[in-house]
């Protein structure tokens, strides 16, 4: 991947995935298969935004649902189509990208 300290190239998607990939690896030493996404297929709204903070913020989607006042199906469904949107295997992935593309902080 070159030499300590070196810029990747970012216009190489197969170079970027792979450095994620490797950096993904350290967190929490739970590999995590994180992607390039261009951006999410579409906005994310106000409620989805909220679910995806509570989920980041180590709620489950239980304490999540009863923390906003939702039922459970609802955090679930705002979870998939999140995850959809993000184009995210996992909530995690989901959590992560959000925060690396700034849509929660």
């Amino acid at each position: 991947m070159g030499h300590p300290g070196q810029m990747i190239g970012w216009d190489d998607p197969d170079r970027a995935d792979d450095a994620f990939y490797r950096l993904s690896k350290d967190l929490s030493g739970v590999p995590v298969n994180l992607r390039l996404v261009d951006g999410p297929r579409r906005p994310i709204s106000d409620a989805e935004r909220r679910v995806v903070y509570a989920i980041a913020s180590a709620l489950t989607e239980s304490e999540a649902a009863e923390a906003l006042g939702l039922s459970p199906y609802t955090v679930s469904d705002h979870m998939k189509r999140v995850r959809r949107v993000l184009r995210a295997k996992t909530s995690t992935q989901a959590c992560v990208i959000a925060l690396r593309k700034g849509l929660i902080a």
